[in-house]
């Protein structure tokens, strides 16, 4: 038995078309399928960040300069390759809003996140080809 929210998509789905066929569309921004630097996503799940604590110890403290000198070579990179936010989120296989968080030093990667910028950092140096 159909639910009263089933029958209702149904309904308005049937009065709609031209509405929902306007929203299954892809959206337009995105580069093109081929575009993404890695073959597969994670299946994990979103890619982990962690806020930078604020009682860090000295070696907490360096393995963080060493995320941010990674993270300013990031931001020239998409910047000299003249990418948008998502374009190169999306190069990259994160989240935007995770990469907009990195960017904008709100948050920083940690573990399988910070090995994947090192990868999208080496894979999408001008020397290489795309």
């Amino acid at each position: 038995m159909d639910s009263l929210a089933d029958r209702w998509l149904r309904n308005y789905e049937a009065e709609n078309p031209q509405t929902v066929a306007a929203y299954r569309q892809p959206p337009r921004n995105l580069p093109p399928p081929e575009a993404p630097l890695f073959s597969s996503r994670l299946a994990t799940g979103p890619t982990t960040h962690a806020p930078i604590p604020a009682s860090a110890t000295p070696s907490e403290t360096h393995r963080s300069q060493d995320i941010h000198a990674l993270l300013q070579a990031a931001i020239r990179l998409r910047r000299s390759r003249g990418d948008t936010q998502a374009a190169f989120a999306y190069r990259l296989g994160v989240n935007v809003r995770t990469w907009q968080e990195w960017e904008q030093g709100r948050r920083c990667p940690s573990g399988p996140a910070r090995a994947l910028l090192e990868r999208g950092l080496k894979e999408l140096s001008p020397g290489r080809p795309e």
